[in-house]
């Protein structure tokens, strides 16, 4: 067949279009109900609106006891530019104006709380109220949402103690409640408080920044990696024990233990330290809870005040100190570190028949048993001698007494304070044993340390000694004021 021509408009082939089934209209209507019940159960529900949600946290509330009102006009003195310069509120029931529902007041108070300060006292501790309505919430909020207490302790409480409020760090020592305070310290803990408020509503959590490592390979290519910044102090090896030239291998401390700090003034401190070495210095990294303690050492900083640090069961001597803070987010570290000399021991002269060893054994039962020998079995210029160790008494009695009989502080301070005498006194060179068991007032001590020959040829003398000390004496001179720390 003779092919077809095409005509010059281009060609379309038409489909044609299946028609569309015809349905009844009552069939139609049905379907489309389906439709809509089908596409409604895919939907996800929405959530009703004008439900009340929990009140953001935004203000301080104070809690304290009505008694210790003199306390709540010395805070809010201090506090009170945080609301005028920053705007920040804080809240405290003397606001409560007459016909006001004051519970229902309390609680949405307690509701907005992002900071609580507390004024712990017998008082604080004692009220009802505050334990039932004010605590529980606050502890609860604490737990789930973020509040923050600071405690601020205003007098000594037996009560605080082992209560769930203790667990949080305290604004200044509990051993030093603001009512033992001069006018000058009580402004610089308020002072510490107003920091620490307005630190937490303007100072956002900071991430770690991390430490930049440079490696190089073979072919001189520079490869730079990230490493999370560390805290822990780089390792020394030696050791430098007073009086003593010779050096002995020490591993580093990574534990948390104690270090004893005292100042020039006879001030002292017992420190916690997480991390700390030992060669030609001292290095020790403080883990430091309270202002008090952050004060303390802060002070360390504007002169060469550091006398001596007891730790790891020795005295040593500083000549100067450098002291550093870093802040990595929440999380504050102190770093100290001090340059050392060992302590010479000066002279010994024998009274009569009684030799320098001699002397020491009765001035370690006088430090740690507060024995003192009668002037029959000793000769008057070495009775003389040993008065000037702490005004001949032992000073345990005194530290007891200062710390309001508190076991678990007194334990901490005790071994540390009789480290410092027993070695500023040339009594003890290295203390090899020192257990302290407290029992009511009376004290069990066993004891041995090592005292160092005057003679190379002689071996070193061990002292022994076991007993028991009675707390409860009357004890008007006591180891703050009395530090010999001019070796």
């Amino acid at each position: 067949m003779p092919a077809k021509k095409l005509n010059s408009r281009t060609s379309t082939t038409k489909v044609a279009k299946p028609k569309a089934e015809t349905l009844p209209k009552a069939k139609f209507k049905t379907n489309i109900l389906k439709k809509e019940k089908s596409v409604a159960a895919t939907k996800k529900p929405v959530k009703a609106t004008g439900v009340a949600s929990k009140p953001q946290r935004t203000d301080v509330f104070i809690s304290y006891s009505h008694a210790d009102k003199k306390w709540l006009t010395d805070m809010q003195t201090h506090l009170k530019p945080l609301g005028r310069d920053h705007g920040i509120e804080i809240w405290d029931d003397t606001r409560l104006q007459s016909g006001d529902k004051w519970r229902a007041e309390i609680a949405k108070a307690l509701s907005k709380a992002k900071v609580a300060i507390l004024l712990v006292s017998p008082r604080f501790m004692s009220s009802a109220f505050i334990a039932t309505d004010e605590l529980p919430p606050l502890l609860q909020a604490s737990e789930k949402e973020g509040l923050i207490i600071l405690s601020v302790v205003t007098g000594r409480t037996g009560a605080f103690n082992g209560h769930a409020i203790s667990e949080y760090q305290t604004v200044n020592d509990p051993t030093s409640p603001l009512n033992l305070m001069s006018e000058g310290q009580i402004d610089e803990i308020l002072s510490q408080l107003y920091s620490r408020v307005l630190d937490i509503f303007t100072k956002p959590a900071s991430r770690p920044v991390p430490d930049r490592i440079v490696k190089t390979n073979q072919a001189n290519e520079s490869e730079v990696t990230e490493k999370p910044r560390t805290t822990r102090l780089p390792i020394k090896s030696e050791k430098v024990p007073l009086g003593r030239t010779n050096v002995k291998k020490s591993a580093t401390t990574q534990h948390t233990s104690n270090a004893l700090l005292v100042k020039r003034t006879g001030e002292w401190l017992v420190a916690p330290v997480s991390n700390g070495s030992i060669s030609h210095e001292v290095s020790l990294e403080l883990k430091l809870t309270t202002v008090a303690q952050r004060t303390f050492v802060a002070s360390l900083r504007q002169s060469d005040n550091l006398a001596g640090i007891v730790f790891r069961s020795q005295t040593y001597s500083c000549k100067s100190q450098d002291i550093q803070m870093r802040t990595i987010g929440t999380k504050e570290t102190w770093h100290l570190t001090a340059s050392i000399k060992p302590a010479n021991r000066s002279a010994e002269i024998t009274y009569s028949s009684i030799t320098p060893d001699q002397q020491a054994e009765i001035r370690a039962r006088l430090l740690l048993l507060d024995e003192l020998p009668t002037t029959n079995q000793s000769p008057f210029g070495f009775m003389s001698a040993i008065t000037q160790i702490n005004g001949g008494q032992s000073p345990l009695p005194a530290l007891y007494q200062q710390l309001n009989k508190e076991s678990v502080v007194f334990k901490q301070a005790a071994p540390l304070i009789l480290t410092w005498f027993l070695q500023t006194h040339a009594v003890i060179d290295n203390i090899h044993k020192l257990t302290l068991m407290l029992k009511t007032d009376r004290l069990t001590v066993r004891f041995e340390g090592e005292r160092n020959s005057q003679y190379q040829n002689e071996p070193p003398l061990l002292i022994k000694i076991e007993g028991v000390c009675d707390l409860s004496k009357a004890a008007p001179i006591g180891p703050l004021r009395l530090y010999s720390i001019n070796r």
